[in-house]
């Protein structure tokens, strides 16, 4: 990501005894820390484009998988839940980063970074959420897309055609689909690893998680504000980056909400338009301050 980052893989203790350490990434030496919570795909790579302008902004950065997700173990019986995940994530940005912290979460990581916030206000001082919402279960659509591609990985062609539906899928989830390449695009999938078995179980078990806590009732428990940047530009109109139910729900829901749609943009504002992502956390920044 370029000479301006320092990069170091540290996993961090488990949030239970039976859970294998998560991936975490670390980039600058100083300044305001941000941690970022990534989605299913792309782990730290998706962010490339992201991550050396902060640091030059003077950001202290921290990007966090969480179990199942990106770089991090896909152990099978492990609680997947978006409340387990909380918990783990905690303990991360504990070890990690300290506090209190900026949050910037993808897609899946949304309903995860919402219960770290009212569970933890002393932990959170703001969120960026790139398209991520409000969801009660980690099995989304966009999950069970995930789990189709992978169970074509091991049923019909292997890997190469697993990459070249991926491919499409990104494709169908972006406004402007130019970032969409083949290096991008192996970069994507290899964190998943040879073993398509273990991918498809992970997945499976992200689509059945249940919740021993809603988060609806908790909503209005997060303080930090949180700003949406949503992508309502997908190739696919049937498939929008959040659905207006969950977008409606942190509009009545959460005490301080803000959402600014980013044209021409689809699910990975990150990929195709990371000026906005980097401006957006600045912003927050300095009105923190």
């Amino acid at each position: 990501m370029g000479a301006a980052t320092m990069h170091e893989r540290v996993p961090v203790p488990p949030a239970a005894a039976a859970d294998p350490p998560l991936a975490t990434f670390s980039y600058g030496t100083k300044g305001t820390p941000l941690v970022i919570v990534t989605g299913v795909l792309g782990s730290a790579y998706g962010y490339r484009k992201v991550i050396p302008e902060l640091v030059a902004r003077d950001f202290r950065v921290t990007v966090i998988d969480p179990l199942g997700f990106g770089s991090s173990p896909r152990p099978n019986g492990a609680d997947y839940s978006s409340g387990a995940q909380a918990n783990r994530v905690t303990a991360a940005i504990e070890q990690k980063a300290g506090g209190p912290v900026l949050l910037v979460c993808h897609a899946l990581a949304g309903p995860i970074c919402l219960r770290v916030a009212y569970r933890r206000p002393d932990l959170v001082r703001g969120i960026v959420s790139i398209n991520g919402g409000a969801s009660e279960q980690a099995g989304t659509a966009q999950m069970r897309v995930a789990l189709k591609f992978a169970r074509l990985v091991l049923a019909i062609a292997g890997r190469n055609f697993a990459a070249h539906k991926l491919k499409n899928g990104l494709i169908a989830s972006s406004g402007d689909p130019g970032w969409v390449t083949d290096d991008v695009v192996a970069h994507y999938v290899a964190p998943f690893g040879a073993d398509a078995r273990q991918v498809i179980a992970s997945l499976q078990q992200i689509v059945g998680a249940r919740e021993a806590e809603p988060l609806r009732p908790n909503m209005r428990r997060v303080r930090a504000p949180v700003l949406l940047l949503y992508g309502p530009k997908t190739r696919d109109p049937n498939d929008p980056a959040l659905s207006l139910e969950e977008r409606q729900l942190m509009h009545s829901e959460l005490p301080r909400f803000q959402q600014e749609d980013v044209e021409g943009a689809g699910t990975y504002i990150q990929e195709e338009q990371p000026g906005q992502v980097v401006a957006a956390v600045v912003r927050m920044r300095d009105q923190l301050r």
